[in-house]
Parts: C-alpha cells; sequence; structure tokens
C-alpha cells in the first residue's frame, strides 16, 4: 500500500516528468536554430569556477570594508547627543554584521547614493568621499574586471564548442549557398542553367556587384581569368561550379593551398629533370653541374600531394 501510495501521489508524477528536460537538453545540441542557447548554456557551465572565486574576492572585500564602517559608526550610533531618528537611519544600514554585509552588496551593485547621503549628511562629509572611493575600486573596477572576465571565459566556451562550431560552420555554408543562388539567377539571362563567358562579364561589369564580391574577400580585376579559374574546361559555370570557385578564392590565401602549389612546382621541377636526362642521354651532352640549393625545412614538412 505504501508503495502504490507512493506511485499515486501526484508530486512523485510531476518529479518524474522533470526528466524529459534531460531529453530537451540533448536535443539543444542538434538543433541548429538553438546554437545561441547551446553558448549560453555552455558559458554558464563552464563559469562556475569564475562565479565562486568571483564571490569569494567580493566577499572578502565586502566583508573587510563593511566591519571598518561598523566599528567606525559604532560611536555616532551609541552617542545619545544625536538625533534618535539619525542613529536610527544609521543603525538600519550598519547596526549588525547582516546589515552591514547587505548594505555593501548595496553600494557595490545597486544603488549607492542613499547610503552616501545619509552618511555624508548625517555623519561627517568624509565619509562621502569614501563612499566615492569604494565605489571607484570595487563599484567600477573590480567588478568590470569580473565582467570581463565572464565574457573571456564565454567567447572561450564559444570558440572550443566542437558541436557548436559544427553548426556555425553548416549555417555559414548555407548562407553562401544562398548568396551564390542568388549571384546565379542575377547572371543566368538565357536561362540554360549555366553561365556563359559573356554573361559573367555583363553581370560582374555591374558595380554593386563588384562591391558585393569585395565584401566577401573577392576581388574582381580580370573577368576571364576569373572565369578560368571556375570553369571546368567546357566554357560555361554551373551553380556548383559558381559557389565553389567563389569559396575557394575569396579572402586571403590560406596555408594549405601554398604548401599545394610548392609541392606541384617541386613534382614539376623533378618531372623537367627527368626530361632533361633523357634528352642528355639521347643526344650525348653532358648535363651542366646543377647548383647546389640549400636544405629547406619545407622538404620535410610538405605533405605527399600527387602530381
Amino acid at each position: 500500500l505504501a508503495n502504490a501510495a507512493l506511485i499515486m501521489n501526484p508530486m512523485t508524477l510531476r518529479i518524474l516528468r522533470l526528466a524529459r528536460l534531460v531529453r530537451l537538453a540533448r536535443m539543444i545540441k542538434t538543433v541548429q536554430a538553438l546554437d545561441s542557447l547551446q553558448v549560453l548554456i555552455g558559458s554558464i557551465w563552464a563559469s562556475f569556477s569564475v562565479l565562486a572565486w568571483s564571490s569569494v574576492i567580493l566577499l572578502l572585500c565586502q566583508m573587510l570594508i563593511g566591519l571598518l564602517l561598523h566599528n567606525l559608526l559604532i560611536g555616532y550610533m551609541q552617542d545619545e547627543s544625536q538625533e534618535i531618528e539619525e542613529r536610527t537611519k544609521v543603525y538600519r544600514y550598519f547596526g549588525t554584521f547582516t546589515r552591514s554585509m547587505i548594505t555593501m552588496f548595496e553600494l557595490t551593485l545597486a544603488n549607492w547614493i542613499p547610503v552616501c547621503r545619509l552618511l555624508s549628511d548625517s555623519v561627517s562629509e568624509w565619509y562621502g568621499i569614501l563612499m566615492l572611493s569604494y565605489k571607484l575600486v570595487m563599484g567600477f573596477a573590480v567588478v568590470k574586471v569580473i565582467t570581463g572576465v565572464f565574457l573571456h571565459e564565454t567567447f572561450r566556451v564559444a570558440s572550443t564548442d566542437d558541436e557548436l562550431m559544427i553548426v556555425q560552420k553548416k549555417r555559414a555554408v548555407k548562407k553562401h549557398q544562398r548568396e551564390m543562388d542568388k549571384l546565379f539567377r542575377l547572371a543566368d539571362n538565357s536561362k540554360d542553367g549555366f553561365i556563359s563567358r559573356e554573361e559573367f562579364r555583363e553581370v560582374l561589369s555591374i558595380p554593386r556587384v563588384r562591391t558585393w564580391l569585395a565584401a566577401m574577400e573577392l576581388e574582381v580585376e580580370d573577368y576571364d581569368l576569373l572565369f578560368d579559374f571556375m570553369d571546368d574546361g567546357d566554357q560555361r559555370i554551373s551553380a556548383v561550379e559558381l559557389m565553389r570557385g567563389v569559396q575557394r578564392l575569396k579572402g586571403a590565401a590560406r596555408s594549405i593551398d601554398l604548401v599545394a602549389v610548392m609541392r606541384k612546382m617541386l613534382n614539376m621541377q623533378q618531372t623537367l629533370q627527368e626530361v632533361l636526362d633523357v634528352v642528355y642521354d639521347q643526344t650525348g651532352q653532358t648535363p651542366r653541374e646543377p647548383r647546389q640549393r640549400k636544405p629547406s625545412s619545407m622538404d620535410v614538412s610538405l605533405p605527399a600531394f600527387s602530381a
């Protein structure tokens, strides 16, 4: 009976329903539209250590300053020559350790003006200078540094999360594909599904299109050369060739591109040397002594590309 009552307990059923939230948390990593939420949750989870140490630093500083103000103001609160109303107001802020800590949090993170005005007008104007100094050091400098650390942790999580990088890369590829489809429809005047050389020149002659491509880090200087780079040899560019060509040519040269070019140059040099050796063997000429080349680090670090 006890077990049956436990199973039928509505509160127990509600708790079991909360287990469904675990499935929702797993779905966050697979839904592309929730990448911002994934960054937020990951940043909060990764910031627990920063939150702990930041809280320790703030609590220690506020505790020291709060105890100092309590000891400085206890004489005023016990002075019967002062008005009871003013002493009561000061007591509400600094009468006990708990009140002092709450007031210090208010001075650091909330409205510090009422406390500063009360101490400056009722006790001494020197307390106004002390409150301003505390606000500048703790409420501005220290809190801003802690905020910067939290932002740094957020950026670190966003830049190292594998699932998030995959989602963002897929989103960038889809955005690039939509932009290239728009450019392809604009250039394909014949509506045959391909861009000819003349259509390519015509669309790139539009200043707005050239500026748009320049904003994508693709400088258009020689129309024919750019067409040859994208064309596979059939003298026309398809939508896939346009998308891949622009994606490959835009921006600065990548390291892998430079390494591939250098490897092909070395392969070409080797092939040329073999041709020269065959020519010298057939003609009976004596080959010239090749000039010695200093060893380079690229001889070791270059990957094995095919010729």
